[in-house]
């Protein structure tokens, strides 16, 4: 009998890139289907302000998740990014999958709509656990604003409805895998992450949100 049921997304590819490594990862612990005990759920979403939310509160209400973590691809972070903080905000340098650029208005557009909100999570604890294994690890308070940051603010939102309260969310940005060296070019100062640390790192959140 498992433990519990996580569900965890990542994006197609977005902008000018043809891959995402999070649509690699995504599907490699969906395949596996049980973690230490967890039911893992994989779900790929595409890269869309509202859609990408659509398609995971769907899922979300079918599965009914102890857990949700979700993946983005970022070519700025160092290693694993825990995102602690949302805003209501769309504003990213891309247009999205349907051609969406917004620049600077909000997601939820009324009088009474949080600024920001944070994910449900222990960011500091997870984030303690990943560093304790060796996982290269950051924790930032400002998700950009862009389709990870919609997500990360729609998700957060329905879970603090209280059909969902006891979900926990987190929202991770990770780098380009070593496995995409030879299909990618990287500017200078940004890093490719060792394929087996990123996939150690999804294991030990998966275990421990």
């Amino acid at each position: 009998m498992t433990k519990k049921k996580v569900i965890l997304t990542g994006f197609l590819p977005f902008g000018g890139y043809k891959f995402n490594p999070t649509e690699d990862s995504t599907i490699y612990f969906d395949n596996i289907g049980i973690v230490s005990g967890v039911q893992v759920i994989g779900l790929i979403l595409p890269c869309t302000y509202f859609g990408a939310f659509q398609v995971l509160s769907k899922v979300m209400n079918k599965e009914q998740p102890d857990a949700v973590i979700s993946t983005g691809l970022s070519s700025s972070v160092k290693g694993i990014r825990l995102e602690t903080t949302f805003h209501n905000i769309m504003n990213g340098k891309y247009p999205d999958a349907d051609g969406m650029k917004p620049n600077g208005l909000p997601l939820w557009d009324k009088p009474y709509a949080k600024e920001y909100l944070m994910a449900t999570a222990d960011n500091i604890h997870l984030a303690n656990i990943l560093k304790s294994n060796g996982i290269p690890t950051e924790i930032s308070i400002d998700a950009d604003g862009f389709i990870c940051n919609s997500l990360g603010y729609l998700t957060t939102k329905k879970i603090l409805k209280n059909s969902f309260f006891s979900v926990k969310n987190i929202f991770i940005h990770v780098p380009w895998t070593d496995d995409y060296k030879s299909k990618i070019n990287l500017e200078e100062g940004k890093i490719f992450l060792a394929k087996d640390k990123l996939y150690k790192g999804i294991e030990l959140l998966i275990k421990n949100i």
